[in-house]
């Protein structure tokens, strides 16, 4: 039970903390075991104090947002936020390992495996649109394994509420994963889908996104990714996921979540379901460019 302490913070008093997940320029994710339930979360904690009421509200603002979209099964569920001693701390459930660590330690996903993304993605996104929601930066290291294989999207600091903001406040996120429109237009839900599509390309080929990002926002690589004919073989060497991954370059989010919904396989919903398995090592998580809420990668068993 926390009781006010001048010297022991809440944090201090309420958790214990287990290990660092990972940690970036401006926080750090723990692992953390709540002293009162003995449950374990993720907390996610500013290094660093609010530099001015400005840059207080830019941070709050992932706090705020996660908490306004209606819970759901393929979303990282919310615990609690708070601000203590001028610094932001966000709870959430604990997941396993993001994708990026995912494909950086096991390679191209598996067909079953880019089903099951793909299927958990769509609902995700799908649900944030419903309420208004845009996320704005979907990208695989802001999506997450948990410990029955689903997959969940989190990390909603850029997150966009177009009931309640103008279009024109929103901020880009990942310039590798960005749709094309964001370079001029306001953002629609078209543009998550867009950069779901960029993620399943790199989850599911070899494509270079710091080399080759462009020329995939331009279409330039059409071909090669999606093939020609039978002379010219694809990237994308699982057949079925051609058409429903192509759709995710369209403009009409209604097309992706369709093809996708049309063309999943009967024992998708089951498959989600299964345990996963460890890896031989554990994943340093050097990168400052991310922090990833979630332990070492675990591998996603394929269907029998």
């Amino acid at each position: 039970m926390y009781v006010y302490d001048k010297e022991r913070s809440y944090f201090e008093q309420c958790f214990r903390e287990m290990r660092i997940l990972g940690r970036g320029l401006f926080g750090e994710a723990l692992e953390v075991e709540c002293l009162e339930t003995g449950n374990h979360y993720a907390v996610k904690r500013a290094l660093r104090t609010f530099e001015s009421a400005g840059a207080r509200q830019q941070k709050l603002r992932e706090a705020t947002n996660h908490e306004a979209i209606p819970p759901h099964a393929n979303i990282v569920r919310f615990e609690k936020a708070w601000e203590e001693r001028g610094r932001l701390y966000i709870q959430t459930e604990l997941c396993g390992a993001n994708l990026a660590d995912y494909r950086s330690e096991f390679g191209i996903l598996t067909e079953a495996e880019l089903w099951k993304v793909l299927h958990d993605m769509v609902q995700a996104l799908h649900h944030m649109h419903s309420t208004g929601m845009l996320h704005m930066d979907v990208k695989p290291s802001n999506i997450f394994i948990a410990n029955d294989s689903t997959c969940k999207l989190g990390d909603f600091g850029l997150a966009f509420d177009i009931n309640k903001a103008s279009r024109d406040a929103a901020e880009e996120g990942d310039k590798y994963y960005m749709a094309p429109e964001i370079l001029n237009d306001a953002p629609t839900s078209a543009a998550d889908m867009y950069s779901l599509g960029v993620s399943m390309l790199e989850l599911a080929t070899d494509v270079n996104l710091r080399e080759h990002s462009h020329r995939i926002r331009n279409g330039e690589l059409d071909a090669q990714l999606f093939g020609r004919d039978e002379i010219h073989p694809p990237s994308i060497r699982f057949s079925k996921l051609r058409k429903p991954l192509r759709n995710f370059f369209r403009d009409d989010i209604s097309d992706a979540a369709d093809s996708v919904k049309s063309h999943l396989p009967p024992r998708a919903a089951t498959r989600r379901r299964e345990k996963l398995t460890f890896p031989v090592k554990k994943l340093d998580f050097s990168d400052e460019s991310d922090v990833s809420p979630g332990p070492a990668p675990k591998r996603i068993r394929e269907a029998v």
